[in-house]
């Protein structure tokens, strides 16, 4: 029996005598709100992620099981007018129907797609509640956008809430059970406030969203606009094709014609400097132009797939790398990975200082081959934790909106009642 089966069973031993023990008129009463002993899908829940417990943190895997085992009650509340969430909506779901995406613009817009998936998802789980004063989390269904509609949507976010009396109280009280998605470029900081696109202020930040949790990619430990202790790292949306390549049980094993790889726009002065500082080296392959099919193909012939920061220090190459079967080199400086509460970097990632980048070759070359038989696999392993579910999805499978709203979820247990 395995880990996840031993623990059922002990759960499902503890559920019953419970039930046993408890007088049948307090289960119907009105203040003890009784959850069923399992969810419908949590046991497949966890056989699912079996292979990613072994990946989880060992503090946090009874915390992972209980909550997939009793998980949150979650109240999924639209905050924009219709008209304003074709900001950004339409194009998202847009681009997530198209059957080719060689489409640039399209791409791009992917990467941006968790704000429309994960309330679309939870809306279709049994987690989900239609009675707010019920739920244990406020779930904001609202499309931030980007650019100049930063500063105009987040404006919106109290006075929507305070126009809702149910709302009001339960956020006067626990304004972190309250989560707002804001992933678009860097995140609620669209390029930390450049062009004066929206305040390089942690107090702006904090008054229009009230101390609400926030999901965001823009996972930058220097920024004020980002508080580890409140808000969550996500992994970015980009839905690339999957090849199916060979020799996936054993990634080890499995030949790589390129031992690195790199190709992207100069949007950082870092990146054009690792292309002509190592682009010279023996296995090393960086194209300057290469089409979308060709780049996926390119990742999973590669052992290391290099993610260095960019505009921000976040890059869905990070993803990509893992959804491709390569193991993602991540160059940036205080950069709080997706999940990494959760998740440990250094088990599935190599992590280098964007000042200490020309190391990279060194770093690389002392990795010994059973170092990196053991990142491959575990690369594999984590793959589900970097994995959306589609529009309209309701699989039972582990992904990334759930380990989002668990991360969410821990952190406002932390936080004492107002």
């Amino acid at each position: 029996m395995n880990y996840c089966s031993r623990i059922m069973a002990m759960e499902q031993l503890i559920c019953l005598v419970g039930l046993l023990l408890v007088p049948p008129a307090s289960l119907s009463s009105h203040h003890h709100r009784v959850r069923p002993c399992f969810e419908p899908n949590s046991q497949t829940l966890l056989k699912s992620c079996e292979s990613l417990l072994s990946m989880v943190r060992k503090e946090q895997r009874l915390p992972l099981m209980d909550f997939l085992l009793h998980p949150p009650r979650i109240f999924v509340e639209p905050v924009l007018e219709a008209d304003s969430r074709s900001i950004c909506t339409d194009h998202v779901e847009t681009a997530l129907r198209l059957p080719n995406l060689n489409n640039r613009s399209m791409q791009y817009t992917l990467k941006f797609a968790a704000e429309v998936m994960i309330p679309d998802y939870i809306k279709r789980t049994t987690w989900a509640t239609n009675d707010p004063s019920e739920a244990d989390l406020i779930l904001l269904d609202a499309c931030v956008g980007g650019g100049q509609t930063h500063t105009k949507l987040l404006k919106t976010f109290l006075p929507h809430i305070h126009a809702n009396p149910v709302l009001n109280g339960l956020f006067s009280q626990h304004p972190e059970r309250f989560i707002m998605i804001a992933t678009f470029d860097n995140g609620v900081c669209n390029r930390d406030g450049a062009q004066g696109r929206l305040p390089n202020s942690k107090e702006f930040l904090f008054n229009q969203t009230g101390g609400a949790t926030l999901l965001m990619n823009h996972g930058n430990l220097k920024s004020p606009c980002y508080d580890k202790h409140k808000d969550v790292s996500i992994p970015t949306t980009s839905q690339i094709g999957l090849a199916d390549f060979p020799g996936r049980a054993e990634p080890a094993l499995l030949y790589r014609a390129h031992q690195v790889f790199f190709s992207g726009k100069y949007s950082h002065s870092l990146r054009k400097s690792i292309v002509q500082q190592l682009g010279n080296q023996t296995g090393y392959y960086f194209p300057k132009h290469i089409e979308h099919g060709e780049y996926n193909i390119a990742m999973a012939n590669s052992i290391f797939c290099l993610a260095p920061r960019g505009a921000a220090l976040w890059s869905p190459r990070l993803d990509e790398a893992i959804k491709m079967g390569c193991i993602p080199v991540v160059i940036a400086t205080k950069y709080d990975m997706p999940f990494s509460d959760l998740l440990n970097p250094t088990d599935y990632s190599i992590q280098i200082d964007e000042n200490k980048y020309l190391t990279l070759p060194d770093v690389l070359q002392n990795l010994t081959s059973a170092r990196r038989g053991e990142l491959l696999r575990n690369v594999d392993r984590v793959k589900m934790a970097f994995r959306y579910p589609g529009l309209g999805s309701t699989e039972p499978d582990m992904n990334a909106a759930i380990l989002a709203i668990y991360q969410a979820w821990r952190r406002a247990l932390r936080v004492e009642p107002r």
